[in-house]
Formats: structure tokens, C-alpha cells, sequence
């Protein structure tokens, strides 16, 4: 379909955000920049060519790096939400950011950032163990398993048993 407004505009603040960050943190190669419309943003949508994602169907992106394909889809599917997932920490602020000046209200908050938050606030445990479960508990909580997250006490919800004590903060993130 044809972009809206809101959605040109949005694609339209994705150079400035990005090149902004790029000079601090590289995340998208330098020689690349100039070309992030092409090589990035339309790379990126060429995945709608061949996939339509519903209203409401959620998406992980795990191994975002600077936040594609996951946010120009999310532009271009303002519907869906996706949740962007990547190990290296200092691309995952750029992903927020980006995320913040975009408003871009459908894509979740990352778990990662959430544990690493959490631990830091408790001034206790160990992140590894948590952050080595993400993309599972991910995929469990937001696909597979049959909850309601507005009624936590519902009785024919699934369970989840963790029994691995380190796990926590992952587990409570998601």
C-alpha cells in the first residue's frame, strides 16, 4: 500500500537519527551511511514483498544490530509489534533512540536492557545466565505460551518452571 504521512515522515527522520549516532557509535558502516535508504531502509522493506504481517501479529528481530530490518518494518507496519533483539548493548541504544524520536509506540522495550537495569538497581547477580535465556524466554512469553498478561491469575494459563536460579531477572524482564 501507499505510505501515510506520519509513516514519510518518519522515514524521512531516520537519516539525521542514524547519522547522529553514527558518528558516535559505529553502527551502520561509514562507508555505508550515505546509503542508508538503500541499503538499509528498502534492503529492509524488500521483506514485505514476500511477507504481510497482520494487525497484531508480533515480531522478533533477534540480531538487530542497529535496529534492521525491525524498524523500518515496524514504520511500514505500525500495527505488529516487534521486538528487537541483539547482543551488543551500545547498538541497542542506538535502537532506543531511534525507537524514542519515532515514536515508534508498537515495538517492545528489549529484555535485555531491562535485566541489565534491574541488576544493576538490586547492585546483585549474575547477568550472563539471564542473558543467555532472552531470545527463549522471548519467543515463549510473546508466541507459544497461551497467557493473558491482564489477568496474570487466569487458571488455564501456561507455566513456565525455571530452575535455573540465575535465570530470574530474564524471566521477570520478559
Amino acid at each position: 500500500g501507499d505510505f501515510t504521512a506520519h509513516q514519510i515522515q518518519q522515514f524521512e527522520n531516520l537519516e539525521e537519527v542514524y547519522q547522529e549516532w553514527n558518528e558516535n557509535i559505529n553502527v551502520i558502516s561509514r562507508k555505508d551511511i550515505d546509503a542508508l535508504y538503500l541499503k538499509h531502509v528498502l534492503h529492509s522493506l524488500s521483506i514485505a514483498a514476500i511477507a504481510n504481517f497482520n494487525p497484531g501479529t508480533r515480531i522478533v528481530d533477534i540480531g538487530t544490530g542497529g535496529g534492521f530490518p525491525g524498524i523500518p518494518l515496524a514504520i511500514f507496519y505500525p500495527d505488529t509489534e516487534f521486538l528487537l533483539v541483539d547482543s551488543i548493548g551500545k547498538k541497542l541504544k542506538v535502537v532506543q533512540a531511534v525507537v524514542d524520536t519515532l515514536n515508534l509506540k508498537k515495538i517492545a522495550q528489549n529484555v535485555r536492557i531491562n535485566i541489565i537495569k534491574m541488576l544493576a538497581e538490586a547492585k546483585s547477580g549474575h547477568p550472563g545466565g539471564s542473558l543467555s535465556m532472552v531470545d527463549i524466554l522471548t519467543v515463549l512469553y510473546f508466541e507459544k505460551m497461551n497467557i493473558d498478561i491482564k489477568n496474570p491469575k487466569w487458571e488455564n494459563r501456561d507455566r513456565l518452571v525455571l530452575s535455573k536460579g540465575h535465570g530470574a531477572p530474564g524471566l521477570y524482564s520478559v
